[in-house]
């Protein structure tokens, strides 16, 4: 495994009814587990279609139409084992998917 931390989910939205209005405005934190560089964030998701039946997106898992996305930084940040790692994420109020992140480094 190639990753700096564990994942963490970032949202889990139930899009069977209501209104549709979700905040999208987040920030988590992950604490590396090794040294390393981190480049950016990788975002993958799984969706419950019915009772028994999933769709999913994710490293290692099937191929599918969807891949994984990459939420790439401008430049890599030098991380050391047990360093926390915070990333905010969120959604521009604009039409259509437009996503905002930023992520840094805290030893």
């Amino acid at each position: 495994d190639e990753r700096l931390a564990a994942g963490q989910p970032l949202y889990d939205l139930d899009l069977s009814g209501g209104s549709g209005d979700v905040e999208y405005s987040r920030q988590l934190v992950f604490t590396a587990q090794r040294k390393g560089t981190l480049h950016g964030f990788l975002g993958f998701w799984e969706a419950e279609l019915a009772e028994g039946m999933r769709l999913r997106c994710s490293p290692g898992g099937p191929p599918g139409n969807w891949m994984p996305s990459m939420f790439r930084l401008p430049r890599g940040l030098a991380v050391k084992k047990g360093d926390r790692i915070h990333l905010a994420f969120g959604r521009r109020d604009r039409p259509g998917w437009w996503w905002r992140w930023e992520g840094w480094v805290e030893t």
